[in-house]
């Protein structure tokens, strides 16, 4: 007997034209479901590193104030146009806090932004007792203050936000950005650390002082949203940060979770 083999049997099936044009589409398909699905997770994240970052600045700013950390030069005169220090030990100043003011930009449509903080070191200039101050009985923390003739140094350390993030007013105030100046300041008297918010930028601490709403005592919070920048799509609601009226430490700064 003889056996025919049919070869073309045999030989293997290849892909027609439609078929590799359905799998290339078919693939890119699941290819660009899963790459918007990992661009989203990753400005998710960075926008809870943006977040996270700005609540550890303003924590650190208490911490540099309870501490006591000193970013002046000895080279830096206490009083304007005054002589500088001769050397370490001879200042006739001592560091009481910090100053800190938001710093207003424009993107390109002209719209108002807040994108970076400015932070000052406060010094009094003038060594004050409560027996001292203005004739009053008790004087007030204000006054106290106000007599130890604070002023601003020269070095600024600017912090900016992260992932082209910005401050915006939560949504139950005037819509616009977070303009604030930040005055932390320890009391040369007893120690303790109090903290005045206005809603202006760029203010000595008298003025900061001047503008609070208590004479004795501050009494108004910082409250400011996290504006994305685009990382975060525009219906979600925002984190924040709030400092709570007379923060004394870094525990006053606190999270806040979005929609809260």
């Amino acid at each position: 007997a003889i056996i025919v083999v049919d070869m073309k049997k045999g030989a293997a099936q290849g892909f027609t034209i439609i078929e590799v044009i359905l799998f290339l589409a078919v693939t890119g398909l699941i290819m660009s479901v899963m790459l918007v699905g990992i661009a989203n997770g990753l400005n998710q994240e960075r926008y809870r590193d943006a977040s996270t970052s700005l609540l550890s600045y303003f924590k650190g700013q208490y911490s540099d104030v309870v501490n006591v950390s000193n970013s002046r030069s000895q080279y830096e005169p206490c009083i304007s146009g005054g002589p500088a220090d001769a050397g370490r030990g001879t200042s006739d100043c001592f560091i009481v806090g910090k100053l800190l003011t938001s710093v207003v930009t424009t993107d390109a449509g002209g719209n108002p932004l807040v994108k970076s903080i400015q932070s000052r070191s406060v010094f009094a200039t003038t060594e004050v007792t409560p027996d001292d101050v203005s004739g009053l009985t008790p004087p007030s923390d204000i006054d106290i203050l106000k007599d130890s003739d604070l002023i601003v140094g020269d070095a600024v350390d600017t912090y900016t936000l992260e992932w082209d993030t910005a401050l915006v007013r939560p949504s139950t105030e005037t819509a616009g950005p977070t303009t604030f100046s930040l005055l932390i300041v320890r009391m040369p008297t007893s120690g303790v650390v109090h903290t005045y918010v206005t809603n202006a930028a760029g203010n000595s601490p008298v003025e900061v002082l001047n503008s609070t709403t208590s004479p004795a005592e501050p009494t108004a919070d910082l409250k400011t949203c996290i504006e994305p920048g685009g990382l975060i799509k525009s219906t979600q609601q925002y984190t924040g940060v709030i400092i709570g009226a007379n923060a004394a430490n870094s525990g006053g700064v606190k999270f806040v979770m979005a929609g809260d």
